[in-house]
C-alpha cells in the first residue's frame, strides 16, 4: 500500500506541475473566486433603493413625510414632483423599484385627528431590494404617526402618558448572532465554504480527467488513490490561508481565526473522500466541470443555510444531511457570528468525521466494482 500511496503521489505531482490548467484551477481560482464575491458584495447591503413619492397633498404634513422618507437609509428619492401615471410608469421600466402616493387631504385628515392611509405599489421581483425600500417608507410612515400621535395626545395629557396613548405597544427587537443584519455578512462567508467544497471535488475531477486525456494509468487501490489526494490536500491547505486572508481584508464576519482555520481543515478533510469519488467517474476535464459546477447553487440550498430544512422534502433533507458543508455551514454560524472557540465545535467535528467515513466507504465500494468489471473484462478477452 505504501509503494501505491507514494506512486500515486508522485505522478500527481508531476501531472499538477505540468498541466497549467489544473495548477490554476486549483491555486488561482481559490484566491480570485472569494475576491470577486467579496468585491461584488463589498457594499454588505443594499441601501438607498430609488423611489419616487407622489405628493398630491403638498402640504406641511405630506413635505415632511417625503422628507423623512428620503433620509432613511433604505431609500432615495429619485424624482420629485412626478405624477402617479409618470411614477408607476417608471416603476414599470424598473427605473424605480417603490413608488409611495400620499393622497390629497392627507394634512387635512392629520389636523383633526383622522386616519389617513399611503399607498405603496414595489417590483418585488428583486426580494432584497423589495425588503429594504418598502421597509424603509413604511419605517418613515409609522415614525410620521407616532410623532402626529404624540402630538394630538400631548394638548391633554402629560409628555409620558401622551406617548402612551399614541404608542401602546412598543417593539423591542434584539438581533442576535448578525447584529448588523447585512446581506452580505450573512450570504458571502455560506458561498466561501460551497466554493471550498466544490473546488476540492473540481480541481480532483479535474486533475483525473486531465489524466485520462493523457492516457495517464489511474491510481490502483485504496493507496493509489489516497497519494493522489495527498497534493490536493496540501493544495487546499494553501487556498484556505488564502480565503482567510481575503476573510480578514474585506472585513467578513471573523471572531475567531484559529476556529475558523480548525473547522475548514475538518471541512476540507472530509469533502476528499468524495472528490476521490468523483474523480473515479470523471472521464475527461469537460465532464467534470459541467457536472460539479451545475451541482453548485443546489449544494448551498441542501444544507439548510438560506431554506429551513423543515420546509424541504424529506429525501432532498437527507442529501443534504450527507453534504459536508451542512455540518460546516453550521458550525460557520458558531465562529463568524457568535465566536466560539475550537473546541465548542467538537459536534460539528464530530459530524464531518461521520461524513468522510462515508465518503471512504462509497469509494471502497467504487473500487471493488471497478476491480470486478477489470475481471470480468479480462476473463471474457481470455476466454
Amino acid at each position: 500500500m505504501i509503494r501505491a500511496l507514494w506512486s500515486g503521489l508522485r505522478t500527481e505531482v508531476r501531472l499538477i506541475l505540468r498541466t497549467p490548467p489544473v495548477l490554476v484551477l486549483l491555486l488561482a481560482l481559490p484566491l480570485l473566486y472569494p475576491t470577486l464575491i467579496s468585491w461584488l458584495y463589498q457594499a454588505n447591503d443594499s441601501v438607498d433603493r430609488p423611489v419616487i413619492v407622489v405628493d398630491e397633498d403638498h402640504s406641511n404634513a405630506s413635505r415632511a413625510l417625503t422628507l423623512a422618507i428620503d433620509a432613511t437609509a433604505g431609500a432615495r428619492l429619485e424624482r420629485h414632483g412626478a405624477t402617479l401615471d409618470e411614477a408607476l410608469e417608471a416603476l414599470r421600466d424598473q427605473r424605480v423599484e417603490a413608488v409611495a402616493l400620499i393622497p390629497s387631504g392627507f394634512g387635512g385628515d392629520l389636523a383633526r385627528g383622522e386616519r389617513t392611509a399611503v399607498r405603496i405599489w414595489s417590483d418585488s421581483a428583486n426580494m432584497l431590494s423589495y425588503g429594504v425600500g418598502v421597509g424603509a417608507i413604511g419605517d418613515a410612515v409609522q415614525a410620521e404617526g407616532r410623532r402626529h400621535g404624540l402630538a394630538e395626545w400631548a394638548r391633554s395629557l402629560p409628555a409620558e402618558r401622551a406617548g402612551a396613548r399614541a404608542e401602546p405597544i412598543r417593539v423591542d427587537t434584539r438581533i442576535v448572532n448578525a447584529p448588523a443584519r447585512a446581506y452580505g455578512d450573512f450570504i458571502v462567508p455560506a458561498v466561501f465554504v460551497v466554493i471550498l467544497q466544490q473546488l476540492v471535488m473540481l480541481g480532483m475531477a479535474f486533475s483525473a480527467g486531465a489524466r485520462r486525456e493523457q492516457q495517464i494509468e489511474a491510481p490502483k487501490g485504496i493507496g493509489g488513490w489516497l497519494g493522489f489526494a495527498v497534493p490536493h490536500l496540501g493544495l487546499q491547505a494553501v487556498g484556505v490561508v488564502g480565503l482567510t486572508f481575503v476573510i480578514g481584508y474585506f472585513g467578513w464576519p471573523l471572531r475567531s481565526p484559529a476556529a475558523w482555520l480548525a473547522l475548514t481543515a475538518a471541512f476540507v478533510v472530509s469533502v476528499l473522500p468524495f472528490g476521490v469519488l468523483a474523480a473515479t467517474f470523471t472521464a475527461d476535464r469537460a465532464s467534470a466541470i459541467s457536472t460539479l459546477l451545475f451541482l453548485s447553487v443546489p449544494s448551498l440550498f441542501l444544507t439548510g443555510y438560506v431554506w429551513p430544512r423543515d420546509q424541504m422534502p424529506t429525501l432532498v433533507a437527507a442529501v443534504g444531511d450527507l453534504m459536508p458543508s451542512t455540518p460546516a455551514l453550521r458550525g460557520l454560524r458558531l465562529v463568524a457570528f457568535e465566536g466560539r472557540p475550537a473546541a465548542e465545535l467538537v459536534p460539528v467535528f464530530v459530524e464531518l468525521g461521520q461524513i468522510a467515513l462515508v465518503g471512504v466507504a462509497l469509494v471502497a465500494l467504487r473500487l471493488a466494482w471497478l476491480r470486478w468489471r477489470r475481471s470480468r473484462v479480462a476473463a471474457s478477452q481470455a476466454a
